[in-house]
C-alpha cells in the first residue's frame, strides 16, 4: 500500500553532529509501542522507516489510524504527524495522487463544509524539495499543481487563508502528498488532518532519573515534564504501611500505569518503600517543625540509593516553590543537601492551577484527587519550619543515628 503515516518534528532537526542519535531513539521509541500495540496481529505489522529527516510508518490496515494516533500522541519528540501518500519521485504520480485526495472530496469541492456552510473554495499548494536533483523548483511543483487541481476542481488560489493546503514534500527518491483542512473547515476526518504531536525530546535521550512518587496532583506532572525533555523516569513511593491502609500504594500503581504510556519502552518501574520505621524514630526523638525536613532528606537519601543502583543521574520531585511551608527556598536547600545527584523539580516556578491544568491533560488528575492517606500526611505537624538551619538539622540527624 502507498499510504503512510508521515512525522515530523522540530527540535531535534535542530541538533548537530548528535541528530541521527535522537533520530534514532525517536524511531525505536515509536516501533518499541507499535511492538507492543501490535503484539497479536500475525498479517500487518506497522514498521517505522526513517527517510532524511522525518520519520514515516507503513504496513498497517485504515483500521489500526485510531490506536496508531493514541500511540503517536502519546510519544515525545513528534511535532506533528499525517496520514500521507508515499510514490515515487515523478510529476505525473504526483498528479494520481492529488487526484486520489480531489476524488475523496467527490472531485469537486462540495463535500467538504467551511464557515457558514459554504463548499471549500479555495486552495495552496506548498511544496519542499530536499532531493535537488529533481527538475522543478518548488515555486515550479506549487504552481504546476496549483493550475491542475484549479483546472480539476474549479476552487481559487488563496495563498494567504486558503480552506485546504496541499503538502508535496520530496525526498531521497521518494515523494510524501498529505492534505490539511483550515479550522474553518468541518470533517472529522483524519485522513485530511495534521495532528499535533507532544513535542520535546524523545524518552532515553537524556538518560535516567528517579521520580519521587507521593500519589498527588504534582509528582506525576513533574514526572510527565521531565519524560517531555528525554528523561526515562523510574518512580519510588514512600508508605507508611501499616499505619496507613493501601488506597495510597494502590493510587500511585494506577498513576505509574498512566505515565508509563507516555515512555518507550512501556516502563512501570515502580519501587515501594517502607517508611514508617523512619518516621516513628523522627516522631519520638525531635521536635515536631522539623519532622518534615527529615522525611524529605531521608526519601532524597534513599531515592539516591535506587539511583546508584539502576544508573540514573538525577532526582525528580514535585515541588513548587512557596506551595506549602516546608518548600520555602531555605528548605529546599537543605532538603538538597542531603544527595549528591542534582534534584530537579520541573514545577518550581508552577502555580497550582497551572499544575492541575496539565494534570487533567495527561489523564492524572482524577485519580491523584481520590482520598488517601499517605506517609507525608501522616504526623506532620502543625507549624512546620520555614527557615530551617542546615547545622540543626545536621545535629538532629547525628542523634538519629541514622547509620544504625
Amino acid at each position: 500500500m502507498s499510504q503512510v503515516v508521515l512525522i515530523h518534528y522540530n527540535e531535534i532537526g535542530l541538533k548537530g553532529g548528535n541528530r541521527r542519535m535522537f533520530e534514532r531513539q525517536l524511531q525505536n521509541n515509536i516501533q518499541q509501542k507499535l511492538n507492543d500495540l501490535f503484539v497479536d496481529e500475525s498479517f500487518f505489522k506497522p514498521e517505522v522507516k526513517w527517510q532524511y529527516g522525518r520519520l514515516y510508518i507503513e504496513n498497517f490496515v485504515l483500521t489500526d489510524c485510531p490506536a496508531i494516533k493514541d500511540c503517536l500522541q502519546k510519544t515525545f519528540g513528534i511535532a506533528n504527524f499525517v496520514l500521507a501518500e508515499k510514490t515515487m519521485v515523478d510529476f505525473d504520480a504526483i498528479k494520481q495522487k492529488i487526484t486520489g485526495f480531489l476524488c475523496h472530496f467527490e472531485a469537486k469541492p462540495k463535500n467538504l463544509k467551511c464557515g457558514g456552510g459554504r463548499s471549500w473554495q479555495s486552495f495552496r499548494v506548498t511544496s519542499k524539495r530536499a532531493q535537488k536533483d529533481f527538475p522543478l523548483t518548488s515555486q515550479q511543483i506549487n504552481e504546476q499543481l496549483g493550475g491542475f487541481i484549479q483546472k480539476e476542481t474549479g476552487a481559487r488560489v488563496d495563498l494567504k487563508n486558503p480552506d485546504i493546503i496541499f503538502y508535496v514534500e520530496i525526498v531521497n527518491k521518494s515523494a510524501f502528498i498529505y492534505i490539511n483542512l483550515d479550522h474553518r473547515v468541518e470533517s472529522d476526518d483524519d485522513a485530511v488532518s495534521i495532528i499535533q504531536g507532544a513535542g520535546g525530546l524523545p524518552v532515553g535521550v537524556s538518560g535516567k532519573a528517579v521520580c519521587l512518587l507521593s500519589g498527588g496532583i504534582d509528582s506525576p506532572v513533574a514526572a510527565w515534564l521531565a519524560m517531555k525533555r528525554g528523561l526515562q523516569v523510574c518512580f519510588i513511593h514512600f508508605h507508611s504501611a501499616p499505619q496507613t491502609d493501601t488506597a495510597s500504594q494502590n493510587k500511585v500503581k494506577r498513576i505509574v500505569g498512566v505515565l508509563s504510556r507516555w515512555q518507550s519502552p512501556l516502563n512501570d518501574n515502580l519501587t515501594m518503600t517502607p517508611f514508617l520505621d523512619f518516621q516513628k524514630k523522627v516522631l519520638t526523638k525531635t521536635i515536631a517543625k522539623y519532622r518534615v525536613i527529615l522525611y524529605r532528606r531521608e526519601m532524597m537519601r534513599q531515592a539516591e540509593k535506587l539511583a546508584r543502583e539502576i544508573g540514573a543521574k538525577a532526582i525528580i520531585t514535585g515541588e513548587a516553590l512557596g506551595q506549602v511551608a516546608s518548600q520555602t527556598i531555605e528548605n529546599l536547600a537543605v532538603i538538597e543537601q542531603a544527595v549528591i545527584l542534582p534534584v530537579l523539580r520541573p514545577l518550581i516556578c508552577f502555580d497550582k492551577q497551572e499544575i492541575i491544568a496539565l494534570a487533567q491533560k495527561i489523564s492524572t488528575y482524577e485519580i491523584s484527587t481520590e482520598p488517601h492517606q499517605d506517609c507525608c500526611s501522616l504526623f506532620v505537624p502543625e507549624h512546620p519550619a520555614t527557615k530551617a538551619n542546615l547545622a540543626d538539622i545536621l545535629k538532629i540527624e547525628k542523634s538519629l543515628n541514622l547509620d544504625a
